[in-house]
């Protein structure tokens, strides 16, 4: 069983008044230095952890782990159950586990994410071909409410998408017209599917029909983040065969209606990409590289708000195979980290992520892969270095906040016009707001309390400052 690697001085301690409050240029210099990387699974319960998302909870200063696992006793390839653990602000185990409830029996693929001090979680039932549920839990993980709803028959249940942005829960399901219930695509380099998508608000209400986002080639493992006015969903594009190593990681912009702008590349070796934040002046982008998807690894690129690549690093050492110039032995265990997923907390980045186990056991007619199904569960831990930065008194840009603890709301004067966004400590976007010179007032009372960050962008200057609701 591994040992869960500590370090020292990660305390989260949120003093407002000594913050060094600074204003960036958007073409900062930014870089992702590894702390720990934390192998979770197995331990006393668990042999196994797949879909590993990691969320933190501001109030309790803690974070919590959710995968997919099964017991002991279970053979390799059967997931049970959904386990959620805690962890102290050091990211040490504090013994507080248990399993999600309502959500069904067995532990296939899922997609979950955290609003407020809510969890909210979809997945395909087991009992019904044709749907989807959606559950929405407590801070403790009780269980609130749970709905289901129909997919179509040509609706993947693999690989969801789930995303809160905007105010809504973005789900989306991989959907290849004219397929019933299309699974692995690699190996079918003629389709050309793409994403279909609901909406629903944090009650669990359906926000309108559905709709097919017939721009987006596909959403396996996607994410959606808005931004700047914009939906940007980020998938990977096409692929030419399951042995080719064709992966183009892209993101596929929206206007506020869901009409379709534009594409735009941005990895030729990319996939799985269920980890996207903004945090103001950055996207942080987790995704897998590995051509053939049978030997690859997790990395994380930094992105300016163009989606001009800033910085890439590769977190795991696992060898990658293809099937043209470098063909793995047979009967020799390769592994593949994948289902990369992101949780930001001040200058620290979490990246979760599962590991799984292949054997190449034939090359007839073409290299044949044994899946382990012995996936385990890893938490990284990054420091994010922003290495670029001048002081606010340096620029002509004058923005201010007040009260700070906030009350009821908070007043903002700049001389500037400009694009106001507001952040939680895991840079979710909770607020955007495009405001002129002079004072504008912003509302508080549906924000829980705890640490925020308010961001002003006007031309290429981007000023942070943090303020305490109460």
């Amino acid at each position: 069983m591994p040992s869960y690697a500590k370090f020292i001085g990660m305390k989260r301690i949120f003093i407002l008044f000594a913050i060094l409050l600074s204003i960036e240029i958007c073409d900062a210099q930014v870089s992702l230095t590894l702390i720990t990387d934390n192998q979770l699974t197995p331990n006393s319960s668990d042999t196994s952890g797949v879909f590993c998302r990691t969320f933190y909870h501001q109030g309790r200063d803690k974070f919590y782990v959710v995968y997919a696992s099964r017991a002991l006793i279970s053979p390799p390839g059967f997931n049970q159950y959904y386990r959620w653990e805690e962890y102290d602000s050091n990211f040490n185990p504090t013994g507080s586990r248990g399993t999600l409830p309502g959500v069904g029996n067995g532990g296939g693929d899922y997609a979950m994410t955290m609003v407020g001090n809510n969890y909210y979680h979809v997945t395909g039932t087991g009992m019904v071909a044709w749907q989807y549920r959606l559950t929405k839990f407590d801070e403790d993980f009780n269980l609130i409410s749970s709905i289901t709803f129909p997919i179509d028959s040509s609706d993947s249940k693999a690989d969801m998408l789930l995303n809160y942005t905007n105010g809504k829960l973005i789900i989306g399901a991989f959907h290849q017209t004219g397929v019933t219930h299309p699974t692995m695509p690699q190996q079918q380099p003629s389709w050309t599917p793409y994403m279909h998508k609901w909406e629903f608000d944090t009650s669990l209400v359906q926000l309108g029909p559905p709709v097919y986002l017939n721009e987006s080639f596909t959403t396996w493992g996607g994410s959606c983040i808005y931004n700047s006015s914009m939906y940007n969903v980020v998938t990977f594009d096409k692929w030419k065969g399951h042995f080719s190593g064709i992966f183009n990681l892209s993101v596929y912009r929206y206007d506020n209606n869901w009409n379709y702008i534009d594409s735009i590349p941005l990895n030729n070796d990319g996939q799985w990409s269920q980890g996207v934040l903004w945090d103001g002046t950055y996207y942080y982008v987790s995704y897998h590289t590995g051509r053939i998807h049978r030997g690859g690894n997790v990395n994380v690129s930094i992105y300016d708000v163009n989606w001009n690549q800033l910085y890439t690093t590769q977190l795991t050492n696992n060898q990658i195979f293809d099937t043209i110039n470098n063909l793995p032995t047979l009967n020799t265990i390769q592994y593949n980290a994948n289902r990369p997923f992101l949780t930001k907390v001040n200058d620290t980045l979490y990246v979760s992520y599962d590991q799984d186990d292949y054997i190449c056991t034939d090359y007839t007619p073409v290299p044949q892969y044994h899946e382990g199904k012995r996936w385990q569960a890893h938490v990284a831990i990054l420091k994010i270095n922003n290495l670029t930065g001048i002081n606010e008194a340096d620029t002509d840009v004058r923005f201010n906040i007040y009260p700070n603890p906030a009350s009821d709301q908070i007043m903002i004067d700049c001389n500037e016009s400009g694009l106001l966004e507001l952040f939680d400590v895991t840079g979710e976007l909770l607020y955007s707001q495009k405001i002129t010179k002079g004072q504008t007032t912003l509302p508080t009372t549906n924000f829980n309390k705890g640490m925020y960050l308010i961001s002003f962008r006007t031309g290429n200057a981007c000023v942070k400052k943090e303020v305490i609701i109460p």
